[in-house]
């Protein structure tokens, strides 16, 4: 699962937000990247600074380069 954050302008409504965030951003979205949740969060908080753990993968064009598989 990947996390990101947008700034957003919104409207809620009886504690309810009015528009359907996931739909409106996957009809822009490639087929291959789906947004399946929202959520609201604290105005300062950062998808980058708050999270608690980083996966990362390198990928690298073998060609003639010395790497061992």
């Amino acid at each position: 699962m990947k996390v990101l954050s947008l700034d957003i302008r919104s409207k809620i409504v009886d504690g309810k937000e009015t528009m359907d965030y996931c739909k409106i951003l996957n009809r822009t979205l490639p087929k291959e990247i789906r947004v399946i949740a929202w959520s609201l969060v604290r105005p300062d908080f950062s998808a980058r600074f708050d999270c608690c753990e980083r996966k990362y993968k390198y990928f690298f064009p073998k060609g003639n380069l010395n790497i061992e598989v």
